[in-house]
């Protein structure tokens, strides 16, 4: 929010300061008009005008905030079809406006931002981790006060991603509703554990509010007697009314107020008592609860966030959700993350894009049908080897090498990398030099064939006749002695 106020030029609206505007408003219509519209009936105050006419006023208010989200979203999301070109045909974005001013969808995304102020609920809590507790309380306690005085049924709801900051929480409401007088001064310790195995030790005071984790029933006395009534299952609050040395007294919110034994709440592996505390609970817990509002408090960052718990902690609400988040825990991971040396500074925007980047992660989480993956990998690893054995017994049959193939592949690993392009210009090129080197043997044959032509003319020139003229020439006689002429 920071961010498009910074960017527009918006003031940013003081959420608490406006918050406790409308509550003021409430209460002073409250006790203006109790003297008229409470009336007395059977000797106790019958509060129902007084109700009906605060409904109606908080209704308006509701109206009011509703109307302004919707109308925010429907505007964010004509500027985005704006800015699209798939989405809208007539995109102009890359059109300077008249004068160079701006454009129709630079318009629609400053229509949009100057709705944002008027419906956002996210704030970053500044200080350590009781400072943001703390203020994460007192936010709690002036919403519950809010809701209550509009008659609010479903009430107000928090969760936490751990034990240890839903203690931290419960304890720091209780503090402050004891500072009122809303919660007794005297308390009782017992074990306790939750529905995940997580023990821990419940104070419990008259005032408490705590939370079910299975179906409970309680002993109820009516104008006919004593009653085992259903009191509240999973999930469900309760309020402590009173305790025993054999049980509590408890009060749901329809009414409905009796006595539990401690066995009922007994846990039957470890004896320790289901219950959980009421003011906040952890993300888990909250799986199945609804809310006029709930509040998302993450005093230790956005770090042990993942998608699919950010789902389930920003669900439970039928109005409005708030989501508060400790910065210096978002500081620090996002300082950390960088590398060493580098000092840009740590902006909002930044604050905010680790805290989305948090709640958007969506780890990969085993299920059932892995285990017959798992399975079918080690069965291809057994045909495989099953088939690679069968080869190697083929071969050594035939008095071959067991990796006479295996060396020759490796050894013709670099040729077969060669692309058959490569193949077709090399076999391109040795056709050539082939058809040249047959073209220069044959000239080199007819050159040879033309040089002996030429020598055994030259032969024949060069030989010189017989001399007829020196006589007859004697040869000599294979008669006996006889010569012949």
């Amino acid at each position: 929010m920071a961010l498009i106020a910074n960017h527009f030029g918006f003031d940013i609206p003081d959420v608490a300061e406006l918050t406790g505007l409308g509550s003021n408003a409430v209460r002073d219509q409250h006790d203006a008009l109790s003297p008229i519209l409470v009336s007395h009936y059977r000797g106790e105050d019958d509060f129902r005008a007084m109700k009906m006419h605060l409904d109606r006023v908080v209704d308006a208010y509701v109206r009011s905030a509703y109307g302004a989200a919707n109308f925010y979203e429907s505007r964010r999301q004509i500027a985005k079809d704006a800015k699209d070109k798939w989405a809208n045909e007539h995109r102009d974005e890359d059109r300077m406006g008249v004068d160079g001013g701006e454009n129709r969808s630079d318009k629609l995304v400053r229509i949009a931002a100057e709705h944002a102020g008027k419906a956002y609920a996210l704030s970053l809590v500044g200080g350590d981790h009781a400072q943001v507790v703390a203020h994460i309380a007192e936010f709690y306690l002036k919403r519950r006060d809010m809701l209550r005085a509009a008659g609010s049924k479903r009430g107000i709801t928090m969760s936490a991603p751990t034990n240890e900051d839903v203690m931290a929480l419960s304890m720091a409401v209780r503090e402050r509703l004891r500072e009122r007088g809303e919660v007794g001064k005297e308390e009782i310790v017992r074990a306790a554990i939750d529905q995940r195995g997580e023990s821990y030790d419940l104070p419990i005071a008259v005032g408490d509010r705590l939370r079910l984790f299975s179906k409970v029933r309680c002993r109820a006395q009516r104008a006919y007697g004593s009653r085992w009534l259903e009191l509240g299952s999973n999930g469900d609050f309760v309020d402590v009314m009173g305790w025993t040395d054999h049980g509590l007294i408890l009060k749901n919110r329809a009414g409905t107020e009796g006595f539990v034994p401690w066995d009922s709440f007994a846990d039957r592996e470890t004896g320790r008592i289901s219950l959980g505390f009421g003011h906040a609970m952890t993300i888990d817990a909250a799986q199945g609860a609804t809310s006029d509002e709930h509040i998302n408090a993450l005093p230790r960052g956005s770090s042990s966030m993942t998608g699919f718990t950010a789902y389930v902690a920003e669900s439970r609400h039928v109005h409005a959700s708030w989501t508060m988040v400790g910065e210096a825990s978002v500081r620090e991971a996002e300082t950390f993350s960088r590398p060493l040396g580098d000092k840009t500074p740590v902006t909002y925007e930044d604050l905010l894009n680790r805290v989305a980047g948090d709640m958007g992660k969506h780890p990969y989480k085993s299920v059932a049908i892995d285990l017959t993956g798992e399975e079918m990998k080690v069965r291809q690893g057994q045909i495989e080897w099953i088939r690679r054995e069968r080869g190697r017994e083929e071969i050594e049959e035939t008095e071959q090498q067991p990796g006479e193939r295996a060396r020759s592949r490796a050894a013709s690993v670099s040729l077969r990398k060669v692309p058959a392009e490569r193949w077709d210009d090399l076999g391109r090129n040795l056709r050539r030099q082939a058809l040249i080197a047959q073209d220069a043997a044959e000239r080199a044959n007819r050159l040879v064939a033309l040089g002996s032509e030429k020598d055994m003319v030259k032969d024949r020139t060069q030989t010189p006749a017989p001399d007829r003229s020196k006589g007859r020439v004697v040869r000599p006689s294979t008669d006996m002695g006889v010569d012949h002429e």
